[in-house]
């Protein structure tokens, strides 16, 4: 309720991930056992109304097209993992790995746009984010859980 009224950049991100972050967790722990097509569709739609919901704080011009981008990568993501879904006690695998990536690019593209971005960092953010995902997908318990 703190951050809902505030409409800066910063307070405005956050809302952003932590309504994506919400909503993916409450899809993949009630959503369990709705078909695929469902869960890719839903998972695409919070990705796309998350991504919105940020570029609506800045000037951007191709904000519905990079929203749009992020529903289908959203989407295939959840398409992919909803096959074999996966979770750590209660966040589920695709939950973690789209808000740890949505995170990434969001604080990438908000130091570009604010002209702070360095190489630098932008490795190191790089490096965190794949090294995250493969952390997940290469530690993760595959065998026999396909729906």
């Amino acid at each position: 309720l703190y951050i809902k009224p505030k409409s800066m950049q910063g307070p405005v991100m956050v809302q952003a991930f932590i309504g994506q972050f919400a909503a993916l967790s409450a899809l993949y722990l009630i959503g369990t056992d709705s078909p695929a097509f469902v869960i890719t569709l839903l998972t695409g739609l919070i990705c796309f109304l998350a991504a919105r919901h940020f570029f609506d704080t800045f000037d951007e011009p191709y904000a519905r097209m990079l929203s749009y981008i992020w529903g289908f990568f959203g989407a295939a993501i959840g398409w992919l993992l909803g096959h074999w879904l996966l979770f750590y006690t209660v966040i589920a695998q695709p939950t973690l790995l789209l808000s740890t990536i949505g995170y990434g690019l969001a604080v990438l593209y908000y130091l570009d746009h604010t002209d702070r971005l360095s190489k630098g960092v932008r490795k190191q953010f790089m490096f965190v984010m794949i090294a995250i995902v493969i952390v997940v997908l290469a530690f993760s318990d595959w065998g026999d859980k396909a729906l």
